[in-house]
C-alpha cells in the first residue's frame, strides 16, 4: 500500500525530473532560428550604415583634396586685369583704362611644391590607415555588442527557468510542510530563494534590454534570432609571429608613420619659403587714354616679366613655424615608436586572453556536468530523507552559476578572438569576407589626380 507520504515522494521525484530535465534541456530549446540574425550578418550591417566609419570616409575625400591643391603650385594662374586710373594737375587731367589678362607661371620657390605635394600624399595615406583604424574599431564594437546581447538573453532564459524550477521547489516544500515532513524554515528557504531568482531574473532582463539598445545604435538593426557565431579564421602559430604579424599589418602604425612623414615634407615647404622665389609673368591687353580732341587712343600692350623675390626678413614668423613644425616631427616620431608598443602589448593581452577564456570555458562546462550530475544526486537523497530542501537549493544555485559563468566565458572567448584578429590587422571586411560591396578608399583619390593633370572628375562618395 502506497502511503501518502509515499506518494508525495514518488510525485515530488517525479516533478524534480520533469523541472530538471526542463531546466537542462535550455541547451537544445534555447538555439536560435537558423534564419536569424548572424554576427556576419551584423558586421555587415555595421560595415555599411555605421555612422563613425561613414563619417571617416568623408573625412578622407576631404583629405584627397590636398593633393589638388598641392598640385596647383605647379600650374600656371590665370587673371583679368582692369585698371582705373584718375589724375589731374592744373593743366591736365587724364583718365587712363587698362585690360589685360596675365599669366603668372612659378618658375622655383625653394622646393615648397613638391614638399607640398610630398606632404599631401602622406597625409592622405595617414587618413587611410585611420579609416583602416576606425573599421576594425567599429567591427570590434559590433562583435562586442553582438555577443553581449546573445549572452544576456541567454542568462534571461537561464533565470527564467531557474525561476520555474524554484517555484516548483516551493510547491513541493509547502506540501511537505502540510504532510509534517518539513518545517517552516524549509518553506521560508524555498521561498527566499525564489525571490531572489525573480530578482536576478528581472535584473538580467534589464541589462539585456541595455545590450540590445547598445546593438542598435551599433549594427543599426533590430536583433532577432541572434546565432553564437563559429570563428574559423586561423591565428599565427605562435605568440611572437602574431607580434610580428601586428608589426606590420595593424593600421595604427602606419597611422603615425605617415603622419610623421607628412609633418617632414610641412617642414620642408616651410624651409623653402626662405629661400628665392622665381616667376615668369606675360600679360597682353589694351590702354586707352584720352587725347586733348577727348578722344581715347587705344594702344596694344604686351609683357613679359621674370621676377625673382629673395626673402630677407619676415619678422621671424617664417622660423617659428619651422621650429613648431620640427617639434612636431619629435611628437609623432616618438607616438610611432608608442604605437609600436601599444600594438605589441594589444597582441600579447588579446592573445593571453583567449587562452585563458578557452582554459575557462572548457572548465566550465566540466563544472556544469559535474553540477548537474549533483543536482540529479541530491533530488534523490532528498526523496529518501538523507538531504534537506536547503542542500537541494544550494545545489540548484552551483548548477544556475556553472551555467551563468560558462555563457559569460563563451562571451569573454569570441570577443578575445575578435580582439586578436584586430590586433593582428585583420579584422577587415576584407579579411572577414563579409557580403558587401567594400568600399574603395583610393576611388576617389585616382579621379581627384585626373583632375590635378586637367582631365575630367568623376566624382565619389
Amino acid at each position: 500500500m502506497i502511503t501518502p507520504y509515499k506518494r508525495l515522494s514518488v510525485l515530488s521525484v517525479a516533478m524534480g525530473i520533469s523541472l530538471l530535465l526542463a531546466q537542462t534541456g535550455y541547451a537544445e530549446t534555447s538555439q536560435p532560428v537558423p534564419k536569424g540574425l548572424t554576427l556576419n550578418d551584423a558586421l555587415a550591417q555595421a560595415y555599411l550604415k555605421n555612422p563613425d566609419l561613414e563619417a571617416i570616409r568623408a573625412e578622407l575625400r576631404s583629405v584627397d583634396e590636398n593633393y589638388v591643391q598641392a598640385m596647383a603650385g605647379f600650374k600656371p594662374t590665370l587673371n583679368g586685369v582692369a585698371d582705373y586710373t584718375s589724375t589731374s594737375d592744373e593743366a591736365v587731367h587724364t583718365d587712363p583704362k587698362t585690360l589685360a589678362l596675365a599669366v603668372t607661371q612659378p618658375l622655383y620657390n625653394g622646393g615648397s611644391t613638391v614638399a607640398g605635394v610630398d606632404q599631401a600624399d602622406n597625409t592622405i595615406k595617414a587618413e587611410r590607415a585611420k579609416l583602416g583604424v576606425t573599421e576594425q574599431q567599429v567591427l570590434l564594437d559590433a562583435v562586442t555588442a553582438y555577443m553581449n546581447l546573445y549572452r544576456d538573453q541567454d542568462i534571461v532564459q537561464l533565470n527564467l527557468n531557474n525561476e520555474k524550477v524554484l517555484t516548483g521547489r516551493l510547491e513541493e516544500a509547502k506540501e511537505r510542510f502540510q504532510l509534517g515532513d518539513v518545517t517552516k524554515t524549509d518553506v521560508s528557504q524555498a521561498q527566499s530563494r525564489l525571490d531572489k531568482a525573480t530578482a536576478d531574473r528581472v535584473t538580467s532582463e534589464g541589462t539585456m534590454q541595455q545590450s540590445r539598445a547598445t546593438f542598435e545604435r551599433v549594427i543599426g538593426l533590430p536583433p532577432e534570432g541572434l546565432q553564437k557565431p563559429v570563428l574559423t579564421t586561423k591565428f599565427p602559430p605562435t605568440e611572437d609571429d602574431a607580434v610580428a604579424q601586428a608589426l606590420l599589418k595593424n593600421p595604427s602604425i602606419a597611422l603615425t608613420k605617415y603622419s610623421e612623414d607628412a609633418v617632414k615634407a610641412n617642414t620642408r615647404a616651410l624651409e623653402g619659403g626662405n629661400l628665392p622665389q622665381i616667376a615668369l609673368t606675360g600679360s597682353v591687353g589694351k590702354v586707352y587714354t584720352p587725347t586733348d580732341s577727348s578722344v581715347l587712343s587705344e594702344e596694344n600692350a604686351k609683357t613679359i616679366e621674370l621676377t625673382a623675390t629673395i626673402p630677407l626678413y619676415a619678422g621671424g614668423s617664417t622660423l617659428s613655424k619651422i621650429r613648431q613644425s620640427k617639434q612636431t616631427e619629435n611628437q609623432l616620431r616618438m607616438q610611432a615608436q608608442s604605437a609600436e608598443h601599444v600594438v605589441r602589448e594589444a597582441v600579447i593581452q588579446a592573445w593571453e586572453g583567449l587562452a585563458a577564456a578557452q582554459a575557462e570555458s572548457g572548465a566550465l562546462q566540466s563544472q556544469i556536468d559535474a553540477a548537474k550530475l549533483a543536482l540529479e544526486g541530491v533530488q534523490v537523497e532528498m526523496n529518501t530523507g538523507t538531504r534537506t530542501t536547503l542542500d537541494l537549493l544550494d545545489a540548484q544555485q552551483e548548477y544556475l552559476t556553472a551555467q551563468v559563468s560558462y555563457v559569460s566565458a563563451e562571451r569573454d572567448r569570441i570577443v578575445a578572438s575578435y580582439s586578436l584578429l584586430s590586433a593582428l590587422g585583420n579584422l577587415t571586411a576584407e579579411d572577414m569576407k563579409l557580403n558587401v560591396e567594400l568600399y574603395n578608399p583610393v576611388k576617389n583619390f585616382q579621379n581627384l589626380q585626373g583632375l590635378a593633370f586637367g582631365g575630367p572628375f568623376h566624382g565619389d562618395k
